[in-house]
């Protein structure tokens, strides 16, 4: 069989970008340097609304995760966001 080829692998790429996304965080996770420049009432007001929507998303994930080991970490995640020192301090 020459001519018959086999379906190649997915690219690691994908892989890596699914593992990201499972992380706390995920693929949306800005550096904590770029947070802590909240000069203006306005910036400050973004920055919370900003980060009360990633809090809300990671709530729902973890109320609609089956898996008891990816719902713990799930968990961890959104304790990491709620206790963030920025956030907390803003």
């Amino acid at each position: 069989t020459a001519g018959v080829t086999t379906a190649a692998p997915k690219p690691k790429a994908a892989a890596s970008k699914a593992a990201a996304a499972l992380k706390p965080g995920g693929l949306h996770a800005k550096p904590k340097a770029a947070a802590a420049k909240l000069d203006t009432l306005e910036d400050k007001r973004k920055f919370v609304k900003m980060w009360e929507m990633k809090i809300d998303d990671k709530d729902c994930e973890v109320q609609a995760e089956a898996n008891k080991k990816a719902k713990k970490d799930l968990e961890t995640a959104l304790k990491k966001l709620q206790t963030d020192e920025t956030y907390v301090k803003v």
